[in-house]
């Protein structure tokens, strides 16, 4: 028998839930709306959130997960380090992607954000993403399909078409 490693959401207060790992057999509901399982080739885990919103992570990423009453998506994810892909279905209610260096929110695409030291990167598979950086929304880009975006601590946001290396590696770390 094998045993996955997954992780649950814990109450932290009212409306936060932080992810802690332990050992587990199966799928775990982590919320209300949201149900966890553990996906191969590479190692991730998604988190189906309300029926419009899947959230992929890496093992490393370290997220807080901040929830909405009701069968709606998450209002916030904070990701302090790694990768994460987001799929939102068309129509569905914002969910804000936080990082220390941007914001990422979008209703209706597929787009990765990847959090480093100092760094983040926000890459749009489909659709169309709004970054802005915390605490000043009146600087921002919209990052189309096929582009992506680089905020640092020291920089603003810049938006390129990134070069398909680029873009292959961070795909291939959700197996795309």
């Amino acid at each position: 028998m094998k045993i996955l490693p997954v992780l649950t959401i814990i109450p932290a207060c009212a409306g936060t839930f932080l992810l802690a790992g332990f050992m587990l057999l199966q799928p775990v509901r982590v919320s209300a709306d949201c149900v966890q399982t553990e996906l191969s080739d590479p190692p991730r885990q998604a988190f189906t959130c309300s029926p419009g919103f899947v959230m992929e992570r890496e093992p490393s990423a370290a997220i807080t997960i901040k929830e909405r009453p009701g069968d709606a998506p998450p209002r916030a994810i904070e990701l302090q380090n790694g990768a994460i892909l987001i799929n939102v279905v068309p129509g569905s209610r914002a969910t804000q992607i936080r990082t220390p260096e941007a914001i990422a929110a979008v209703r209706g695409t597929v787009y990765i954000v990847d959090a480093r030291a100092g760094e983040t990167s926000v890459f749009v598979l489909e659709g169309e993403v709004t970054v802005t950086r915390p605490g000043d929304s009146s600087v921002f880009a919209r990052v189309n399909a096929g582009e992506g975006a680089d905020v640092s601590k020291d920089s603003g946001i810049v938006v390129s078409r990134w070069p398909q290396d680029r873009a292959v590696a961070l795909r291939a770390r959700f197996g795309r």
